[in-house]
């Protein structure tokens, strides 16, 4: 069974990209595949259509914990969204999710 990703959160932030870092700890059997799930949340809270990350391959080494970034680019300017990390076998036959998550992206003008 794959390993559920740990300490999933927003590394870096703009007005229309999130890179989202997380841990997975000393997987089970190698490769695990991992991507990002994310909605938008509208004002009345609730959530659109999920979007999907690109997907990132696992490393190899099943000793150490390790740590990832996925980009999410081409998000909607000054908008909230919820997230979780899918974790999968390589064939896809089993996933699990980290817990949800949620981040903002900034509005027009604002800085880091």
């Amino acid at each position: 069974m794959p390993i559920r990703a740990n300490f999933p959160n927003v590394r870096a932030i703009s007005t229309t990209w999130a890179l989202i870092q997380f841990a997975v700890s000393f997987i089970s059997y190698t490769p695990e595949k991992y991507r990002v799930k994310y909605n938008i949340i509208n004002e009345e809270e609730q959530l659109f259509s999920p979007m999907f990350s690109e997907i990132l391959e696992g490393s190899q080494n099943i000793t150490s914990q390790n740590s990832y970034v996925i980009s999410l680019p081409t998000l909607e300017l000054g908008t909230s969204y919820n997230y979780t990390i899918a974790s999968t076998n390589d064939n896809f036959s089993t996933i699990v999710y980290s817990s949800p998550q949620v981040f903002s992206t900034l509005q027009a003008g604002m800085l880091l």
